[in-house]
């Protein structure tokens, strides 16, 4: 580093190991939501009692919601982003814009994941009862 002081250790890991910064965050609070949506998932799934079930999946959908606020009001501050989602666009640029084989490959199993991700709201939707 150039002796350069910094406001917060977060901008130092901004401005000197940004792309490392940028995907710990992301991944660390991606698998803490997905996490979430899991347990959610595996309620509705495995509880058999409506009741107990619906209100598990309202516990879990707060505990979410809760994370995904104190994400949006802590991130401009950590990331300069302003959601999950924009960190989520600005990790992709990084590693995209890394170059590396392990770079392209995450960005190829990220699409994949998306694709399957909304083929599977998509399969959800269309056997659902009406």
């Amino acid at each position: 580093s150039s002796g350069v002081a910094y406001d917060s250790p977060s901008a130092l890991l901004l401005s000197e190991y940004r792309l490392e910064w940028i995907s710990c965050l992301h991944s660390f609070l991606l698998g803490l939501l997905l996490f979430t949506c899991g347990i959610c998932i595996r309620a509705a799934i495995s509880i058999e009692c409506p009741y107990i079930s619906r209100t598990c999946i309202c516990l879990c959908l707060s505990g979410l919601c809760t994370m995904l606020a104190s994400l949006n009001r802590h991130l401009p501050q950590l990331t300069g982003t302003g959601n999950i989602i924009a960190l989520g666009w600005l990790h992709a640029k990084l590693v995209w814009q890394s170059a590396s084989v392990l770079g392209l490959a995450t960005c190829g199993f990220g699409l994949a994941s998306f694709f399957n991700f909304v083929h599977t709201v998509v399969h959800i939707w269309q056997i659902s009862p009406k």
